[in-house]
C-alpha cells in the first residue's frame, strides 16, 4: 500500500514513453507531462485500487496517445489534456467504479479521439 505515487514530466522528448501500473493500491495517483513531445505515449492501468486519480497533459504533442483502465476502483479520477496536438487519441475504460470522473480536453486538435467506457458505474460523470 503505497500513500503517494508522483509520475512528473518537464520538456521531454523521447520516441516512446510507456506507464504501466499492475496491482496497484495507492492513496494518491498523479501524472503530469508539461510540454512532453513523443511519438507513442502509453498508460496502461491495470486493477488500480486509489483514493485519487489525476492525469494532467499540457501541450502535449504526440502521434499516439493511449490511455488504458481496468477495473479501475477510485474515489476520484480526472484526466485533464489542454492543448493537446496528436494523430490519434484513445481513453478506454473498463470496469471502472468510481465517485467522481472528470475528462476535460482544452484546444483538442486531433483527427481521431476516442473515449470507451464498458462496465462504468459511477455517481457523476
Amino acid at each position: 500500500m503505497r500513500c503517494n505515487l508522483t509520475i512528473t514530466m518537464l520538456e521531454p522528448m523521447s520516441c516512446n514513453v510507456t506507464i504501466t501500473m499492475l496491482k496497484l493500491e495507492s492513496c494518491n495517483v498523479t501524472i503530469t507531462m508539461l510540454k512532453h513531445v513523443t511519438r507513442d505515449l502509453t498508460i496502461t492501468m491495470l486493477k488500480l485500487v486509489s483514493c485519487n486519480v489525476t492525469v494532467t497533459m499540457l501541450k502535449l504533442v504526440s502521434r499516439n496517445v493511449t490511455i488504458t483502465m481496468l477495473k479501475l476502483v477510485s474515489r476520484n479520477v480526472t484526466i485533464t489534456m489542454l492543448k493537446l496536438e496528436s494523430s490519434n487519441v484513445t481513453i478506454t475504460m473498463l470496469k471502472l467504479v468510481s465517485r467522481n470522473v472528470t475528462i476535460t480536453m482544452l484546444k483538442l486538435e486531433s483527427s481521431n479521439v476516442t473515449i470507451t467506457m464498458l462496465k462504468h458505474t459511477t455517481r457523476e460523470l
